[in-house]
């Protein structure tokens, strides 16, 4: 059970083979009301991180990346959201080849790492209030070269 709030919801999923989860389901637990992300149960969910401001602070929502194309070698990915106060559903941004360090920023919103398929990367802040992107700057961050010298999705952090 996850509370946000007043608002106690339970998570349900289908854990994929391989990572990443599937036909999520959002409960409220005070009304038995069921919320689903995504018509189709078949997109999958990957880098799911639960978003509070504070370590053991209530859970503002989550973020998530869930696959919208590309290829098995270069998949592509929407950014989506879940704002527990209310239950709303959003897309941040569409096309990323990856997302990193994820993270409510008290008064601010939701700050992370976005990687471009051209393998540039940007930080953003989303206006969680809003459900948008506010915030975006380029970052100089190395791109990790393919066995061809083309340069991938993503650098990596420690």
């Amino acid at each position: 059970v996850v509370h946000a709030g007043n608002r106690p919801l339970t998570l349900y999923y289908l854990d994929v083979p391989g990572g990443g989860r599937r036909a999520l389901r959002l409960v409220d637990m005070r009304s038995g009301e069921v919320f689903r992300p995504f018509k189709d149960d078949q997109r999958v969910l990957s880098g799911f991180t639960l978003l509070s401001e504070a370590e053991g602070a209530d859970a503002e929502g989550y973020i998530a990346i869930a696959r919208n194309g590309g290829t098995d070698e270069r998949p592509l990915f929407d950014v989506v959201g879940c704002r527990f106060s209310d239950v709303k559903f959003f897309t941040l941004a569409r096309g990323v080849a990856a997302m990193d360090a994820p993270q409510a920023v008290a008064g601010v919103g939701v700050s992370m790492v976005l990687a471009k398929p051209d393998g540039k990367s940007r930080f953003v802040i989303a206006d969680w209030a809003r459900g948008v992107i506010s915030i975006e700057r380029p970052l100089d961050l190395p791109a990790p070269l393919d066995a061809e010298g083309t340069r991938q999705a993503a650098p990596v952090h420690s």
